[in-house]
């Protein structure tokens, strides 16, 4: 049956449909009303929030204003960009500067010798790569004269046949240099070299027209500043005078080839017991890093109350301590906290209530040989014993020797035919026979109950013409090492290093935390762990040592943990292995910055390569060089290191040999210099400099002869 609809009410005739939903829509205008308030408000606040912005931004602009440095501007230009490029780094003060890039930043470049092919099998042996320790160092310019250095320019030599010839010292960094620029200079009959603590010239022109005679340039004070000048002398030689002494400013980082000293941070560092029967403690806060000599001597003498003088001694090489007070006590000094009196040499015996110092500086190009021995010196040394191949002998005696080339002299001042200079890798000494005969083996023995040949490590008897004593561990690394310089420049990444001694008792370091500055800041932290580690210099002073001293059945373990790399590249990541330290076996790592490297009968030339390349921080990195045209093959290594700092020597009897075909050296840059004066002189070991001048920073690109302007201007 149908339905009726209908939206009108049957009885009312209204629209009910129509209605209701008038109905409705009258009820929502309060809703519609509100929304559109809420999005009046939305628009009002994101206009307020731009408004805002806007206000901000010119109240930036305008607090800029009153900044300077919006009205002085700076543009940095230089006259040859082919030679010095230069960039702002902040606010550089304007003006202009002007430099001569003398030299560019080089690696070293060592090339083997010649093979037939890579496959070629070296001998059973070691290849040992030195990476410090070097005994042919020279002094800088900068250091000579009580550190007030040199004023770099020009200096006239006239030689006895009346040449007369001006050398070009401008850009000399060491002494060194000084030798070279001279027996660099054509037509000149003079020979230059080092005596010591000053410059010698000897006439071999062979001429008597005039006297050997040295005299400044343009007014300079250079042949002055090098001892040189006045010298006028019928001899065919003349020495100048000395240019290397300890004063008040020397630094005490200088001291003992630059190895510094260790001064304890608390306790009496020096105690001195005096003839009256009283003594003196002194407490220091002094760091050798930035300290000098004077400020030793002052706390000494303040500490002293009149009742002790110290002073710099009239030789300029040590310092002496007078004891001003009187009675029968015998007079001396001691540490009861570190090793102070020993390391300046001050527990020597007095003489008539004086102590003289062991010496404290070398020559300009020499070592002390207290820094031999991994800085524990060679003891004691007496006589020895010398037989060339002739048959002739004759004995030395050097008990009164304090540096390398006494020993040297000692040996070429010998009667006996056979000449004492440093090894082929620099490390060492070797003695050559220089007879030509057969009658007697080469002997160089002990003489004495020192057994200083066998401290030299020269002790030998063969038929061979050469003795070499090898590495005779001048040491390079202390506990004043600054974290920069270590590993030839390269520093250490700083990182967390986890410690596991042989009990299995665990402590970790953050050096990125600890942030240290130096290698004996990581001995303390090491040492401050808690656990059976004992961290120090190791005995042959080109790294750090660390001895398990828990006692347990474990082996002491070192590891870089959440992926850092510091004690990789502090050389103590590893396992312990057995050690000789001091005479006894311990169980510990040996950091050893020196590289030794295993070969065997069936090691050819391209593993020597890969085992090079596969060492962690190698120092070097290996590659075959084919010599197409020629034939065969050479190895050929490259420091990793730029500059001076990357130096690496090769050592071992293993079938191959090494020459350098690329001087490492450090990029050179003359602040000031013109055509008459060097000005001042500063290295780098890349080619980029900063520091030099506030907020700008350099890069030599090429060289030039010439100088080029830095100009910086307001814009």
């Amino acid at each position: 049956m149908g339905r009726i609809q209908s939206s009108v009410g049957l009885v009312t005739g209204v629209a009910i449909e129509e209605t209701v939903n008038q109905l409705i829509q009258l009820n929502a205008l309060p809703r519609q009303r509100l929304e559109s308030r809420n999005a009046l408000l939305e628009r009002e606040q994101v206009a307020i929030a731009e408004l805002t912005a806007l206000v901000v931004g010119v109240q930036l602009s305008t607090d800029r204003l009153g900044q300077s440095t919006l009205f002085s501007a700076t543009s940095v230009t230089s006259s040859n960009k082919d030679a010095l490029a230069v960039r702002s780094s902040g606010a550089p003060t304007p003006g202009n500067y002007s430099f001569i890039p003398v030299r560019q930043a080089q690696n070293q470049q060592l090339t083997s010798s010649l093979f037939s092919s890579s496959d070629y099998k070296l001998n059973e042996g070691e290849i040992v790569i030195n990476t410090g320790g070097f005994l042919d160092s020279s002094i800088s310019l900068d250091e000579l004269n009580g550190g007030e250095g040199v004023s770099r320019g020009y200096l006239r030599i006239t030689d006895k046949s009346g040449t007369s010839q001006s050398v070009d010292l401008r850009f000399a960094q060491d002494a060194q240099d000084v030798v070279d620029a001279i027996n660099a200079t054509d037509n000149l009959g003079v020979v230059a070299s080092i005596d010591g603590d000053h410059f010698v010239l000897t006439d071999v022109s062979g001429g008597n027209v005039g006297n050997l005679s040295v005299s400044e340039v343009s007014g300079g004070t250079t042949a002055s500043d090098l001892g040189l000048a006045g010298i006028s002398t019928a001899s065919n030689t003349a020495s100048g005078t000395s240019v290397q002494a300890l004063t008040a400013a020397t630094g005490l980082s200088r001291l003992l080839d630059n190895r510094g000293l260790d001064i304890p941070t608390n306790g009496v560092a020096l105690q001195f017991q005096l003839q009256d029967g009283s003594s003196v403690d002194l407490n220091t806060k002094l760091i050798s890093n930035t300290a000098s000599l004077g400020q030793l001597i002052d706390e000494i003498n303040d500490a002293g109350d009149g009742k002790l003088q110290a002073s710099i001694s009239a030789s300029g090489k040590t310092i002496e301590i007078q004891d001003l007070t009187s009675g029968t006590a015998t007079f001396s000094v001691s540490s009861p906290a570190g090793t102070l009196a020993e390391q300046l040499g001050l527990d020597n015996a007095s003489v008539g209530g004086l102590i003289t110092s062991d010496r404290l500086i070398a020559g300009l190009s020499d070592v002390l040989l207290s820094s031999l021995g991994g800085g524990q010196g060679l003891g004691t040394l007496g006589q020895i014993a010398i037989t060339d191949r002739s048959g002739a002998s004759d004995t030395i005696d050097l008990s009164s020797a304090t540096t390398l080339d006494d020993v040297i002299n000692a040996f070429n001042e010998s009667s006996v035919s056979v000449t004492a200079q440093l090894n082929r890798t620099k490390t060492g000494i070797e003695l050559i026979d220089t007879t030509g005969a057969t009658a007697s083996d080469l002997i160089i023995a002990n003489a004495d109950a020192t057994n200083s040949a066998t401290a030299l490590q020269l002790e030998s008897s063969s038929a061979s013409v050469r003795i070499d004593s090898g590495s005779l561990n001048l040491q390079f690394v202390t506990n004043n090492t600054k974290i920069a310089d270590f590993n030839q420049g390269r520093g250490v990444r700083f990182g967390s290093i986890q410690f596991t001694d042989s009990t299995g008792e665990t402590s970790a370091i953050n050096l990125a935390t600890l942030n240290p500055t130096t290698i004996g800041d990581v001995v303390n932290k090491i040492n401050k762990l808690g656990i059976g580690v004992s961290a120090s210099i190791n005995e042959t002073g080109d790294g750090l040592l660390l001895v398990d001293t828990a006692g347990g059945s474990g082996t002491l373990k070192v590891e870089d943990i959440n992926g850092g790399s510091a004690a990789l590249d502090l050389g103590i990541a590893g396992t312990a292995t057995t050690l000789n330290v001091n005479g006894q076996e311990e169980s510990g790592i040996d950091g050893s910055l020196t590289i030794r490297i295993k070969t065997d009968a069936e090691t050819t030339l391209a593993d020597l390569a890969e085992k090079i390349n596969a060492l962690e921080g190698s120092p070097v990195s290996a590659s075959i060089l084919n010599l197409n045209a020629s034939g065969g093959v050479r190895l050929l290594l490259n420091s990793n290191a730029s500059g001076s700092q990357g130096r690496v020597t090769i050592a071992g009897e293993v079938g191959i040999g090494f020459s350098e075909t690329s001087e490492g050296r450090d990029a050179l840059l003359a602040f000031g210099a013109n055509e008459s004066s060097g000005g001042v002189l500063v290295s780098s070991s890349s080619n980029d400099f900063t520091g030099l001048v506030d907020d700008l920073e350099f890069t030599i690109t090429g060289t030039s002869t010439t100088p080029v302007t830095v100009s910086v201007s307001q814009s």
